[in-house]
């Protein structure tokens, strides 16, 4: 079953965006994510991937990009961490800004667009 981690570096590493490994794993900068944000945003994304996304095999081509953005609310809906809209026209990200920095935020965005082309989206009446 697939599992996305997001792992939270060391606080004394240079700083760096935040990055995906290739596999099921991203990764933050201390300074960017919380330890409670890198959990609610691990489980939110290893729910939304069992979902709705798989990996494309290997040599297919690659898929389109999708618009993507993550709102940093200061209240969250229903008292959640995180939550997700993934609709075919976009996927928007809202997550608690105590947990996420803005640049932290917006590195992810950016390395998420990139790594959505080697994924592809699921029927949603097969995705289970």
């Amino acid at each position: 079953m697939l599992t996305i981690t997001v792992e939270r570096h060391a606080q004394d590493e240079e700083y760096f965006s935040p990055w995906f490994d290739g596999h099921y794993g991203w990764h933050f900068h201390h300074d960017d994510i919380t330890a409670e944000g890198a959990d609610a945003l691990a489980g939110l994304l290893t729910q939304q991937v069992r979902l709705r996304w798989r990996p494309r095999p290997s040599g297919a081509p690659r898929g389109p990009r999708i618009p993507s953005v993550l709102k940093r609310r200061p209240v969250m809906p229903y008292d959640e961490l995180a939550l997700a809209s993934d609709q075919a026209d976009g996927i928007v990200y809202l997550m608690r800004a105590d947990l996420i920095t803005a640049r932290g935020a917006e590195g992810f965005i950016r390395a998420l667009v990139g790594v959505i082309p080697h994924w592809k989206r699921l029927d949603l009446r097969r995705a289970g």
